[in-house]
């Protein structure tokens, strides 16, 4: 590893080092090149991306088969990206012990090992000149910042259709072993939604589809957040009591019934309503890079400094 990229590396924040170590396990003069094993507690499930993963380990009890293929999944990335006559990748593979994955088959004796990786050659920075490293912006996302005061001009919403022959009225569970990670039909019990009518007030349903937006929208609002918790109540309310959202069942039209149903559609019409927020409120759109974008510093490196 380069002394200058040691020395800032040596500078910054433990915790920062500590990232930078295990982002970069296994890769050529990098923070984390000598860690060859990796023991994880609740961490590593998942957005670990070291490629070179050859030996996976559980340890621990696997609650359901998701968190199974999230484990199983450190050991997915591909290292060589060759290709054989037919123009395929060629296979890779990994060593997974203890991870109860229900799609595993019983590992069969013999078959070919996989070639040895060709070699490459390692294109590097020469020593000493890394400040003058010129890093090519990549866009991740776009983000919009909404205005102080919301507003929705409702002539320009479209009515939102809910039809009541779609979502279930009831749901069948059944417990899960710890170890297993499947459902133990022999113990399956039936819940009935329209049971807990009494429970989905309007005033409840109001309050629930404003905190969905208010988590979508909080981070793109740079206002007083309690005065957005406000607007968004009012923006919902509104929607909820007007003739924006439509039914298409007269038997639906009873208070309770239709109750029922906007609990039952709420990620809908949050979706719906957080649509038109977003569309008529958008006050600025910024564009957010992986790296922070400092063209003076670049353009002193390039040129020289001024």
């Amino acid at each position: 590893m380069p002394d200058d990229k040691k020395d800032e590396l040596l500078a910054a924040k433990q915790e920062e080092q500590l990232r930078a170590i295990v982002d970069t396990v296994g890769k050529r003069d990098k923070p984390g090149k000598h860690i060859q094993n990796v023991i994880s507690v609740a961490m590593l499930s998942e957005g670990w991306d070291a490629a070179n993963v050859t030996h996976i380990m559980g340890q621990r009890a696997f609650s359901s088969q998701l968190l199974c293929e999230q484990v199983i999944g450190r050991g997915m990335r591909r290292v060589a990206f060759e290709k054989d006559a037919d123009g395929f990748f060629l296979p890779e593979y990994v060593n997974v012990f203890g991870v109860p994955l229900s799609i595993f088959l019983k590992a069969g004796e013999g078959g070919e090992a996989p070639p040895p990786p060709k070699a490459s050659k390692q294109i590097e920075v020469v020593p000493g000149r890394n400040q003058y490293e010129i890093r090519w912006l990549n866009l991740l996302r776009i983000e919009a910042v909404l205005k102080p005061t919301l507003t929705i001009d409702w002539n320009l919403v479209t009515p939102l259709t809910i039809d009541p022959v779609q979502p279930p009225i009831y749901a069948e569970i059944a417990p899960a072993p710890a170890l297993a990670g499947y459902a133990n039909l022999d113990q399956v019990s039936a819940i009935y939604l329209e049971k807990a009518a009494g429970e989905f007030r309007l005033q409840w349903l109001i309050f629930r589809a404003a905190r969905k937006l208010y988590l979508q929208n909080g981070a793109a609002f740079t206002g007083d957040k309690q005065y957005l918790a406000v607007q968004l109540i009012r923006l919902v309310e509104t929607f909820l009591t007007g003739d924006k959202l439509d039914i298409s069942s007269r038997w639906h039209q009873e208070l309770v019934r239709r109750r029922i149903l906007i609990a039952m559609n709420m990620d809908l019409i949050v979706g719906h309503v957080n649509r038109f927020v977003e569309v008529q409120n958008i006050e600025t759109l910024l564009p957010c890079f992986d790296v922070v974008f400092e063209p003076a510093k670049i353009a002193d490196a390039v040129f020289g400094a001024r």
